[in-house]
């Protein structure tokens, strides 16, 4: 999903007319046989209350998101949706188009689907959702009617899914750590440091090395064991400038054996990096710069 429109600032909504709404009179009545259920609707809902505190709601039709919504939990490409919603809302929603607000209304409720949809595939956790009830949530969330689940047995309950996902991953992040580090051993041009890290040769530098008391200035991109990009300076257009002494323990630990002007990989084990949660991590990195660290303003 497109984060960029769903960050609308509240203060520009005072301005627009309002989204109609279902008749909830006509609603079908929602009744639960099982904790599942429960679990659907209420992650329904705190999905869609996102919509609500935001006021997208208030310029969207939210009976064709609804219908949207709906139609697009499954494994179909809305991809083409974006320039719809674009070309409705505007980006952030701050450039309303109102000839076009019934299909940027759909192509909306379509890619919050398919956004939850695919996240729900990543996490391994479609068959432990009923589809209806998270759009039933979603639904009673937009027309501000989800009540249906006792508070305290909402945040539990998915405090407990939330639990279940991070232990999974955690699980998956520890079996993927072995083989991650033998591939990268085999890799040519590496040599392993203290603490299992191994560091990948790409270019090496022609200057000297910095130390652990040093900053260092630095051009980077973060990866997890499944290749995901986490982070990456290159994103933000500019080098990071930051001391040895305020990074993960893999960086203090693997910066000295740099040289500047060099390009590298680093292979960092899970325990010196952020975690098991993470999972080992891969940084590509140029040392372009280092210096005595420079003390923090009073």
């Amino acid at each position: 999903m497109n984060v960029k429109f769903i960050l609308l600032p509240l203060l520009a909504l005072t301005v627009i007319a309002c989204g109609q709404k279902k008749d909830t009179a006509s609603l079908p009545v929602v009744e639960f046989s099982s904790d599942k259920q429960k679990l659907s609707y209420s992650l329904g809902s705190d999905y869609a209350k996102r919509v609500v505190n935001n006021g997208i709601d208030q310029l969207i039709d939210v009976n064709v998101t609804i219908d949207g919504f709906e139609k697009a939990l499954n494994d179909a490409d809305y991809s083409y949706c974006e320039k719809t919603l674009e070309e409705a809302f505007g980006v952030n929603f701050m450039d309303i188009d109102s000839t076009k607000k019934v299909q940027g209304s759909e192509c909306f409720g379509k890619i919050e689907a398919s956004g939850f949809y695919q996240w729900l595939k990543q996490v391994n956790q479609v068959n432990s959702i009923d589809l209806k009830y998270l759009s039933y949530g979603y639904r009673d969330a937009l027309l501000k009617r989800d009540t249906l689940v006792e508070q305290g047995e909402r945040a539990s309950l998915l405090t407990k899914f939330q639990t279940e996902i991070q232990t999974q991953l955690m699980d998956k992040m520890n079996e993927l750590e072995k083989p991650f580090f033998e591939n990268a051993k085999a890799l040519k041009n590496t040599r392993v440091i203290d603490g299992g890290i191994v560091i990948e040769t790409l270019r090496e530098g022609k200057g000297s090395s910095p130390k652990t008391s040093d900053q260092v200035t630095v051009n980077y991109v973060l990866t997890n064991t499944l290749g995901d990009t986490l982070d990456s300076s290159f994103k933000r257009s500019q080098p990071l400038t930051i001391s040895l002494q305020s990074v993960i323990p893999g960086w203090t630990m693997s910066f000295p054996h740099l040289k500047k002007g060099g390009e590298y990989n680093l292979y960092i084990p899970s325990n010196l990096g952020y975690g098991m949660s993470k999972g080992a991590l891969k940084f590509y990195v140029e040392l372009i710069d280092f210096g005595p660290a420079t003390a923090p303003a009073q």
